[in-house]
């Protein structure tokens, strides 16, 4: 993993590139910093490196973004598994209580397979 911190006091966004012609195929790149501060960041390389140069401050912020994203996105999903764990354990209790009023325990009953009846109405939705 790559540490951002690193980079912490970079010059920011944006960077561009003024090209001109060099043989075999490479540019007299120079990326600047727009104003106000306008200066060299490098120069003398391909036209594709300076491009990834140039964008390198949008792609670590994008880096910073994702990951922030990803840990909301699984701080969400520890928080909503511990959740359905919770309703699973009342639903149990529900069914239990269910079964012992309506006198349920035989194994030939219909019924017998009501907490799967339940789990799968909670789970998906069904409302069987």
């Amino acid at each position: 993993m790559i540490d951002t911190d690193k980079y912490t006091g970079h010059t920011p966004a944006p960077w561009v590139i003024e090209e001109g012609d060099m043989e075999y195929g490479e540019t007299d790149t120079i990326i600047t910093v727009t104003p106000p501060m306008n200066f060299v960041v490098a120069n003398g390389i391909m036209r594709q490196d300076a491009q990834l140069i140039a964008d390198a401050p949008l792609l670590l912020a994008e880096v910073k973004r994702l990951r922030e994203e990803k840990t909301f996105l699984w701080e969400t999903y520890l928080k909503e598994s511990a959740e359905v764990k919770r309703l699973r354990g009342l639903l149990d209790v529900i069914v239990d209580i269910t079964l012992k009023e309506l006198k349920i325990f035989d194994d030939n009953c219909p019924m017998i397979n009501i907490r799967d009846l339940a789990y799968k109405g909670i789970l998906w939705g069904n409302k069987e």
